[in-house]
Order: C-alpha cells, then sequence, then structure tokens
C-alpha cells in the first residue's frame, strides 16, 4: 500500500516538473521571439534613417560649387572720373566684408537691370544700387577693404529685382553647380557683347551672364525664364 503511494507521489512530481520545464521553454521562445521582432524593428528604423541620410546626402551633393560670387550693396566711391574703380558697401553681412573695392576692367560687363541694357562703367554713380559678380579665385588683396576685379555688375533700377548669375550652362540649360536651369522662351533675348543676336545653340557650355526671374521654383536646381543671356 505503501509502495503505491509513493509510486503515485512520484508520478505527480514527475508532471508537474515536465509541466514546469514546457512553460519555462515557452517563455524563452516568446522572449527570443519578442527580441528577434526588436532586431526587426531597429533594423527597419535604421533602414529608414539610412535612406533619410542618402536621400539627404544626394541632394547636397547635387549642388557643386560656383565659380563666381555675388555682392549686392550700394556705391559709396568712385576712385576717379574714369570710374576703373569703385567702392562697394555690401548688404550681406555673411559675405565676411563690410566693404569690398572692385576694379573694373575691359572685361568687366555692366548692363541695368530695368532694360537689361549693356552700358560704360562711367555711367556708374555714387550712390547706384548694385550686384557685382567676382571670380571665387580672383586674386584679392589684404587691405581694407580688399580689392579684387569685378567680372559683371549689375545696376538696380527695377522693382522686379531679377536673379543674376555667371555660369557655363549644359545642353539642359542647368549651371554648373546645379542651382539654376534657366528657360527660354519667345521673351528670351541672347546676345554677344556687340548686342548681336545669337542662338540657344551659341552658348551652351560657355560662360554668360543671365538675367532671370523674377519668380524661381524651389526645385533643385531652381527653374526660371531667362529674360536676356549675354555670351561673355
Amino acid at each position: 500500500m505503501k509502495t503505491k503511494k509513493i509510486m503515485g507521489l512520484i508520478i505527480v512530481m514527475m508532471m508537474t516538473l515536465l509541466v514546469s520545464v514546457g512553460c519555462t521553454s515557452d517563455s524563452g521562445d516568446k522572449n527570443n521571439q519578442g527580441k528577434q521582432n526588436d532586431v526587426d524593428v531597429n533594423e527597419e528604423e535604421n533602414k529608414g534613417e539610412n535612406e533619410d541620410k542618402e536621400d539627404s546626402n544626394s541632394v547636397e551633393d547635387s549642388i557643386g560649387d560656383s565659380k563666381y560670387i555675388n555682392y549686392p550693396g550700394t556705391v559709396s566711391e568712385i576712385a576717379d572720373s574714369e570710374g576703373d574703380q569703385i567702392t562697394v558697401k555690401g548688404d550681406d553681412e555673411e559675405s565676411g566684408f563690410e566693404n569690398i573695392s572692385f576694379n573694373l576692367t575691359d572685361e568687366t560687363v555692366v548692363v541695368y537691370d530695368e532694360n537689361q541694357e549693356i552700358i560704360e562703367t562711367v555711367d556708374i554713380e555714387e550712390g547706384n544700387r548694385i550686384e557685382v559678380i567676382y571670380g571665387k579665385d580672383s586674386p584679392m588683396t589684404k587691405s581694407i577693404p580688399p580689392i579684387v576685379n569685378a567680372r559683371a555688375l549689375v545696376i538696380r533700377q527695377a522693382e522686379s529685382n531679377l536673379g543674376v548669375k555667371v555660369s557655363n550652362f549644359n545642353d539642359d540649360l542647368i549651371s554648373e553647380d546645379n542651382t539654376l536651369q534657366i528657360k527660354i522662351n519667345e521673351d528670351s533675348s541672347i546676345v554677344d557683347l556687340q548686342g548681336n543676336k545669337l542662338k540657344k545653340e551659341d552658348i551652351i557650355g560657355k560662360e554668360v551672364l543671365v538675367l532671370y526671374g523674377p519668380e524661381e521654383t524651389l526645385s533643385i536646381p531652381g527653374q526660371a525664364n531667362a529674360i536676356k543671356i549675354i555670351l561673355l
């Protein structure tokens, strides 16, 4: 009789032990599955972050460096009656220069933004609102103010505030720094420095001064209508 009770007790204990082991195994599997799900979620999140970073980098990489710098300001001084050098008080404090003196050479192109006509440097006057474009790698003195050669200069008269850019443009009329794509229409004028009319094919891959806008899309590159294109 005692033997039967002992055997029964042993059987109950073994069944209890098996049930306990089974529960522990199920719990471990569930924990492992939960961990695996966490890993999968983290991998998806990391993948999304990496894709966002790649997209951001692709946008940044698509924008190149322009060879020219635009310096808007006001003519504060003209060196002599010949107008060979002017000093401009800048509008943009981020440029790092409160004033810059610009040499106006035979290669400097001066244009009114109101009628887009090319004029002589002697027509520049103190107080003119202007935008000067100069080469980023052009030699600049360490004097105060610094002195550098001007490549182009636009006298601001119109209220439309047209955009101004010097660059080479490819077959799709996109600037070399990929910041601007110009659209040529029936109102666009394409000329050389003598005023001779040109065609689109004449300016592809060549350095030009473009007056465009005033509207420009927020895309990369920005898109705008070309008002006047001057082959430099």
